[in-house]
């Protein structure tokens, strides 16, 4: 009977699309999480029952959402979609008799009774059929990636695969000398021999040792070579990634995945070709016992078969085990890295014991799967292991009825003996290998959802003509935004609405409003951090996609709510890996931002170094570092999201006023309005759309939603001067 392609979940809100990636599966159109991620925007929210109805029509597949009892869930088609407790989606492969067969994207699949599946089952579920637009989709092999990293190389793949035929034919040779010298050494009793064959043994010896050496040197610059390609391709990737992609990740997770490479290079270089080799010698060892007792052959080719019926039976069960395991261990470190991250304010709200019970519950979980996990694979290991011993035995029992009807010597029942045992090794070697390579598949999975994930979002034209070259100091700084709409996935609300604003060179211009209006939204679309959903941003005239957006950006300062210090130097944070700019710009920004006399009362100066995201510093030194660091390379856009928060009066006002002599155009969005008050316009938006346009006396006599921002502000603080 046809079943579910299990596809594991790789985010939190990816559970819905994961169980459409295996309805689809099972119908014969293959397409994995990041294909359909590429194709609908999605954020990190997740998805309704609504968008997962919407998502499956365009894939051709006819959708109807019920809402069903426990009794009735026999009567609809299988596979479909249960919505499950805690707003989670789950596949329902099938039910038999009083057996529900689920398969969780989070968890796996498992097995259920129907009274267990109606306490965790909401009632709401999604019925999803091919429709007559239809169409079936081959399913693309994570293996091919491999592969292609693999043949990269080729060179040290021929080099390791012709030692390990060399080494694994002493298991050839080992059984035949040992039958003929036993037939011809031992038992006529010729010892004038045994110096010769002493020293043979000692050649053989150093010759075996020789060719691992060498073998085990290929396998080791193999591992580096791919080792580079594997990461260079996935950081290179990974750093290319729109935004957008990293605010629905956690760090610890994409860590993780990048450390993942260390087992697929260790597993992949040494186990792939020791398969190969280890097939090629099964024939050659099957062919060469049945030349000598093809009786004694079928026992052990019936043993063999019994291993590898054990191997294949037992695979779903490992491969299910193998996923939670790597499943659990990527939730704990990415546990761990957001509270190593946010851990100020875990001690300032005492929270300790509650992060740490936080991760003990995800340790312990993980603990667990993994000792499940251990212990089947030792089980399996233990059975394979005592077969593998049981077969020397086996042999000598049977092959005594042959020695005693002299139809075998003893040197050649010794001989097929250890024949058989060298044909049983590739057999255990291909079982630990196909378990290992299960356990590859999961990180490679991991690997590839960044690897396929489209990195063409902030530069989707590219193609479509040539970027417009950008010289130094051939920004001028003229934005225009027309008519430009934004929408986070595609079925949120926009968080911008039809934004019209025109900014000429060299003017400051002022974002306000409400929390959650779409300030910070706005900011990164002129950046090009987001694409609108409609309309266009033009730079100097020209759209903004027209622009090499990493040269474009080059040319704009800018300071978001998400920028950062680093663990390095204070001089190195200013830089940020630009070699061009030099100290005496460095300390040029640095004064302009007014923390250059701070910095030189330091033991160190410039050269101080400062602790992950500057945790060293107060806030207002880390926004003047920031600023300093926007500065730094004199651009033609300044675009200052919050950037003066944490400074008090009189050092935002300095900062303001050393900002104002330089010559470029800045955009100012501020949630305290006596950092906008001397701004050339203000634009207020509100609920995504721009609701006044003003300077700060015109928006007070409009009395609308400026005016009772400020008044409200005024309320707030007890020193006035601050709003006039």
């Amino acid at each position: 009977m046809k079943k579910v392609p299990y596809i594991e979940q790789m985010e939190e809100n990816e559970c819905g699309i994961a169980c459409l990636g295996m309805i689809l599966g099972y119908y014969g159109h293959h397409r994995s999480i990041p294909c359909i991620r590429n194709e609908f925007q999605l954020s990190r929210n997740g998805l309704s029952l609504k968008n997962l109805k919407f998502i499956s029509e365009k894939y051709g597949l006819e959708a109807k959402a019920f809402f069903m009892f426990r009794d009735q869930l026999r009567s609809i088609p299988h596979p479909c979609i249960l919505h499950w407790e805690n707003n989670h989606f789950v596949v329902l492969e099938k039910i038999r008799g009083n057996t529900a067969y689920i398969a969780d994207p989070n968890i796996g699949k498992f097995k259920l009774g129907l009274d267990e599946l109606s306490k965790k089952h909401t009632g709401f579920i999604l019925c999803l059929t091919p429709s007559s637009s239809f169409k079936k989709r081959k399913e693309q092999s994570d293996w091919f990636f491999i592969w292609e990293l693999i043949k990269s190389h080729p060179k040290f793949v021929v080099l390791i695969f012709f030692c390990s035929l060399v080494l694994q034919s002493f298991g050839l040779i080992i059984p035949l000398s040992i039958s003929w010298i036993t037939d011809h050494i031992i038992m006529p009793k010729q010892a004038h021999l045994l110096t010769l064959i002493g020293w043979i043994i000692l050649a053989l010896f150093l010759s075996y040792e020789l060719i691992a050496i060498l073998r085990s040197y290929f396998i080791t610059k193999l591992q580096t070579h791919m080792d580079y390609s594997l990461m260079t391709k996935f950081i290179r990737h990974l750093l290319h990634l729109p935004f957008r992609f990293f605010e629905n990740r956690s760090v610890g997770d994409l860590v993780f995945r990048s450390n993942s490479h260390v087992i697929i290079r260790q597993i992949l270089s040494n186990r792939m070709i020791t398969m190969m080799i280890d097939s090629v010698l099964l024939i050659t060892y099957a062919v060469i016992m049945f030349l000598q007792s093809w009786m004694l052959s079928l026992a052990v080719i019936g043993i063999s078969i019994l291993l590898f019926a054990i191997v294949f039976f037992t695979t779903p069960v490992t491969k299910n085990l193998t996923a939670k395991d790597i499943s659990t261990q990527s939730q704990t470190q990415s546990f761990l890295s957001e509270t190593i991250l946010g851990i100020i304010d875990i001690k300032t709200t005492g929270t300790e014991q509650i992060a740490f019970n936080g991760w003990l519950e995800r340790f312990q979980r993980q603990l667990r799967i993994s000792e499940k996990r251990n212990l089947w694979t030792s089980v399996i290991g233990s059975v394979t292991i005592g077969l593998q011993r049981l077969t020397p035995i086996v042999l000598i029992w049977l092959g005594a009825y042959f020695v005693i009807d002299n139809r075998l010597t003893i040197g050649q029942l010794i001989g097929f003996n250890s024949l058989a045992l060298a044909f049983m090794t590739p057999i255990v070697s291909i079982g630990q290998t196909h378990n290992e390579l299960l356990m590859v598949s999961s990180y490679i999975q991991r690997i590839l959802d960044v690897i396929k994930t489209e990195t063409v979002e902030e530069q989707l034209d590219k193609n479509r003509f040539s970027l417009l070259k950008i010289t130094p100091r051939s920004v001028i700084g003229q934005i225009e935004i027309k008519n430009v709409s934004f929408c986070y996935d595609s079925f949120s609300q926009p968080a911008l609405k039809n934004i019209n604003m025109e900014i000429l060179p060299g003017e400051k211009i002022g974002i306000v409003g409400p929390s959650g209006s779409g300030k910070s939204t706005l900011a990164k679309l002129i950046m090009g951090l987001y694409r609108p959903t409609s309309g266009q941003i033009f730079i100097d005239g020209k759209a903004i996609e027209r622009y090499d957006l990493k040269a474009l950006r080059s040319h704009m300062g800018v300071i978001l709510q998400e920028s950062r210090l680093f663990h390095k130097s204070i001089k190195e944070n200013i830089r940020m890996h630009n070699s061009e700019i030099s100290d005496d710009q460095i300390r040029s920004a640095a004064a302009t931002a007014f923390i250059h006399n701070e910095i030189m009362r330091l033991p160190m100066q410039y050269d101080t170094q400062l602790s992950e995201s500057g945790s060293n510093l107060s806030g207002g030194q880390r926004q003047r570092l920031l600023i300093a660091r926007a500065l730094a390379h004199s651009p033609s856009i300044l675009i200052l999201d919050e950037a003066t928060s944490f400074l008090d009066f009189n050092s935002e006002r300095k900062v303001d006023k050393n900002l104002s002599d330089l010559r470029c155009t800045r955009i100012v969005i501020a949630h305290r309005l006596n950092t906008v008050i001397n701004a050339d316009r203000i634009y207020v938006l509100d609920q995504g759309e721009i609701a006044e346009v003003g300077t700060h006396q015109e928006l007070l006599h409009l009395k609308g939603v400026y005016y009772h921002l400020y008044r409200s502000q005024k309320k707030k603080n007890s020193n006035p001067e601050l709003l006039v």
